[in-house]
């Protein structure tokens, strides 16, 4: 056994240096933090839009509704891409008591023909949902 010890020994850092390593894959990598329950539409749309800027597409779909397009390929994340976004006024326009819309200038890149590169007036619809989160429910250019 102390033979076995000592022929051991010199493959320590090795086995040490793979032991790490296998914890780094299998380690969950954060997720980036959402707004507390409690924030305000205008919170909730500001980290929704950093979050494509970021290319955090999962954070995008945990801020927005089920029915969102974000939750059903992605817009933003790959292409188009939104590569920065102007200050959102803090009071939007209240077509209700659960929706606020904010319209906000979005840069855009790897854009197509419908929404070449540049920067393009947008309009994010936020929703209160049941349990009384707000999310995102769209981005569009208008009705």
């Amino acid at each position: 056994m102390r033979r076995f010890a000592l022929l051991a020994l010199p493959l320590l850092p090795l086995l040490l240096a793979l032991a790490l390593a296998a914890c780094s894959v299998i380690s969950p990598v954060p997720q980036s933090t959402l707004p507390p329950a409690n924030a305000d539409p205008a919170t909730v749309t500001a980290a929704y839009l950093q979050s494509l800027v970021d290319g955090d597409c999962v954070k995008a779909r945990a801020l927005s509704t089920a029915n969102s397009l974000a939750n059903h390929g992605a817009p933003f994340c790959d292409r188009p891409r939104v590569t920065g976004y102007s200050e959102l006024s803090r009071d939007g326009a209240h077509p209700s008591a659960t929706e606020v819309v904010y319209a906000v200038q979005l840069t855009i890149r790897n854009g197509d023909i419908s929404l070449p590169d540049g920067d393009h007036t947008m309009f994010v619809q936020v929703l209160l949902e049941p349990g009384g989160l707000w999310r995102v429910n769209g981005v569009g250019s208008g009705p």
